[in-house]
C-alpha cells in the first residue's frame, strides 16, 4: 500500500518532537482519513500489532516490534531522508537502555538535528524579513517614542499604503524573529538583533547561501520599485534622487566600493542619532545605492580586447 499522503499545511514538524509515538499520533490526527489501520496496512503489519506499537507504555525493549518496523514506518509516513534519520534516532533513543552508547549517540543526534533545524527556521524567517519592506519600515518606525502598536495606525502612515493584513503579517514576522518586543501595556519597541547566516556552521551556510542571495536580490528589486513610485508620488522636497556617470579604472573599483560603505555608515550613524529634539518629528526613509557598469571593459588592443 502507498504511504500516507503528506499535507504540509496540516502535518506536524517532526523536528519539534522527542517522542516518535507523539509525532505519529499527531500526524494521524491531523487528517481524519488517516487511521492506525491504514498506517498498519502501509507498514505491512496487522492493526492489532500497530495498536500495540503506538500505545505501549512499558519500559522500552531493543527487540520490540517498532525497532523492526522503523524503516517501514518512515516509508509509510512519507518522510524525506533527513526526517527519516531523525525518526530512526527517536526510535533508537526510546528503545535503547539508558546509559548505553547507543542511547547516548541517539540523543546527541536528536539534539544536533534540532539545533540545525531551528537555525534553519530562524534564518529563513530572516530571509522573509529581508524580502519584506513593510516589516523593515515598521521596525524603524517603532524606534519613535510616538509609535503606536496599532496595525491601522501603522498602515495609515506607510508609503505606499499597504493592506491591513500585510501590516499584521509584518508585525507577526517581527515578533517571531524577536525584532519587536511587546510591553505589558501593548506598547512595542524594536530589538537590535542582526539577521545573518552563521558561517561557523558550514552545512547551514551551504544550504542557505543560494536562498540568501535570492532574498537579497528580491529585496533590491522591491526597493527599486518603491523608488520608482516615489518619483511620481512625492515632491522634490520630500526625496533626494541624484546620480553620476564616470569612466572608472578597473583597479579603483574595490576602493570605490569601500568609499560607498564608509559613507553609508556615516549616513546611518547620523540618521540613528537619537537627540530628544530630533525625535519630536520623525519619518522613515530608505537609502538605495546602485553602482552598476554601463559598458564592457575597454582595454588596449592586443591585451585581450577586440580590434
Amino acid at each position: 500500500m502507498p504511504p500516507l499522503k503528506r499535507i504540509p499545511s496540516r502535518d506536524p514538524d517532526i523536528f519539534r518532537y522527542v517522542s516518535w509515538r507523539a509525532y505519529i499520533r499527531d500526524f494521524l490526527s491531523a487528517v481524519p482519513a488517516r487511521t492506525q489501520r491504514r498506517l498498519a496496512s502501509a507498514v505491512g503489519c496487522c492493526a492489532a500489532q500497530m495498536s500495540n506499537i503506538l500505545n505501549q507504555s512499558q519500559p522500552e525493549d531493543p527487540n520490540a516490534p517498532v525497532t523492526r518496523y522503523a524503516k517501514g514506518l518512515a516509508l509509510a509516513l512519507d518522510l524525506d531522508p533527513e526526517e527519516e534519520r531523525y525518526f530512526r534516532a527517536l526510535v533508537q533513543y526510546r528503545q535503547s537502555k539508558k546509559g548505553t552508547l547507543e542511547h547516548d549517540e541517539a540523543w546527541l543526534s536528536i539534539r544536533s538535528t534540532q539545533r540545525f533545524q531551528e537555525a534553519l527556521r530562524l534564518h529563513r524567517l530572516g530571509f522573509d524579513y529581508i524580502r519584506n519592506p513593510v516589516a523593515v519600515a515598521i521596525r524603524e518606525m517603532a524606534r519613535s517614542p510616538h509609535f503606536r502598536n496599532d496595525p491601522r495606525w501603522i498602515r495609515d502612515r506607510l508609503i505606499p499604503k499597504p493592506t491591513l493584513s500585510t501590516v499584521q503579517e509584518a508585525l507577526g514576522l517581527l515578533t517571531r524573529l524577536g525584532l519587536l518586543t511587546h510591553g505589558a501595556f501593548g506598547d512595542a519597541e524594536p530589538v537590535q538583533v542582526g539577521v545573518v547566516i552563521d558561517d561557523a556552521n558550514d552545512d547551514l551556510a551551504t544550504e542557505l547561501q543560494a536562498e540568501q542571495d535570492e532574498a537579497l536580490k528580491e529585496s533590491h528589486r522591491r526597493n527599486i520599485h518603491l523608488a520608482l513610485k516615489a518619483l511620481d508620488q512625492m515632491s522634490g522636497q520630500e526625496r533626494y534622487v541624484n546620480g553620476a556617470t564616470a569612466l572608472v579604472p578597473i583597479e579603483a573599483r574595490e576602493e570605490l566600493f569601500r568609499l560607498f560603505k564608509d559613507w553609508q555608515m556615516r549616513w546611518a550613524t547620523r540618521a540613528e542619532r537619537q537627540d530628544t529634539e530630533d525625535l519630536a518629528r520623525t519619518r522613515v526613509y530608505r537609502l538605495n545605492l546602485q553602482f552598476i557598469p554601463l559598458s564592457q571593459v575597454v582595454e588596449p588592443a592586443g591585451d585581450g580586447g577586440e580590434e
